[in-house]
């Protein structure tokens, strides 16, 4: 179970990172997603958000709250949320990892984890995966209570 959780750990870490670029990304402030759930880009878009650390977006006018532009800095924006959660993953996979062949094919393991997790959302090949997979599940779901009821009337 133990492993389960730094391999789950390492995966979240890549999805994190590849959110991370992805909101760096010039075309990001046009996408679907920001405008199609009208998410604020003064908080997602990186670029625009930096000026969230300051009292009114000035940096002369010194940090908007304590900490804002240092260790609190994750507060300010999805860019440095979704590092910060990225790092804290990492360290789970690191506390929680023990060795399952040897720790140099392990490292290989959980670079390929982290780097194809990465790929496959910054590509958006995720969302597909993860839209296939939804269907497939619902699938499942609505075959099994016919098989379910079949087997109950049978049992009668």
């Amino acid at each position: 179970m133990i492993i389960f959780l730094s391999i789950l750990f390492a995966i979240i870490a890549g999805l994190s990172k590849s959110l991370q670029d992805i909101c760096s990304e010039s075309n990001f402030y046009n996408s679907k997603l920001i405008t199609k759930f009208n998410f604020n880009p003064d908080f997602w878009y990186k670029s625009i958000s930096s000026k969230n650390k300051w009292k009114n977006g000035d940096i002369k006018q010194g940090e908007k709250f304590f900490g804002s532009s240092t260790f609190l800095v994750w507060l300010t924006d999805f860019w440095h949320f979704s590092k910060a959660l990225m790092i804290l993953f990492i360290c789970l996979t690191i506390v929680f990892y023990i060795t399952i062949f040897n720790w140099y094919i392990d490292l290989i393991i959980f670079y390929l984890l982290f780097t194809v997790i990465f790929e496959l959302c910054f590509l958006g090949w995720i969302i597909s995966l993860a839209k296939f997979f939804s269907v497939l599940l619902l699938l499942i779901m609505y075959d099994n209570p016919n098989k379910n009821n079949k087997e109950a009337a049978t049992a009668t």
